[in-house]
């Protein structure tokens, strides 16, 4: 039967990549062969991802499918030491992220209206707009991910 990985681990960053790569682009990355990189996958072995590696099928994964979750993990991590309100319903988190994203969603659309500013082409004002709006949604994102974490233990 397969582990189930705790969310936001080292262990589902891996499992992550996995879906990303194929053993061929594995070995391309870190020069090392997809059994090892199951090995430190695995929390109970003492095979450990080195820093390096973790870049390289990062990059990879980048160029493939646009996401690098081992990057992912480690902004996560070190993201946890901000403060998360603990009255805050994940339920409201949701409710929060669906309104950004809406939000996002519709600045988008604006911003390549044919009466826009910039016709169908994204102007400057208008990526810097779509811009705050992406990283408000990973705000929001990142303190559901606390929520979901600490609601775990």
């Amino acid at each position: 039967m397969a582990k189930v990985r705790k969310i936001n681990s080292v262990e589902k960053a891996i499992q992550n990549i996995f879906k990303n790569l194929n053993e061929d682009e594995i070995r391309k990355a870190i020069k090392k062969s997809s059994s090892y990189l199951r090995k430190c996958g695995d929390d109970e072995s003492p095979h450990k991802l080195q820093f390096e590696d973790a870049i390289n099928l990062d990059i990879e994964s980048i160029k493939k499918n646009g996401n690098s979750p081992l990057f992912d993990y480690y902004k996560y991590q070190i993201s946890k030491s901000s403060a998360l309100g603990e009255n805050e319903e994940i339920s409201k988190l949701v409710s929060k992220m669906q309104i950004a994203l809406g939000t996002l969603t519709k600045e988008y659309i604006d911003s390549i209206e044919e009466n826009s500013r910039g016709g169908e082409k994204i102007t400057e004002d208008e990526k810097n707009r779509i811009y705050d709006e992406i990283l408000n949604s990973e705000s929001l994102l990142k303190k559901l991910k606390l929520k979901l974490e600490k609601s775990e233990n």
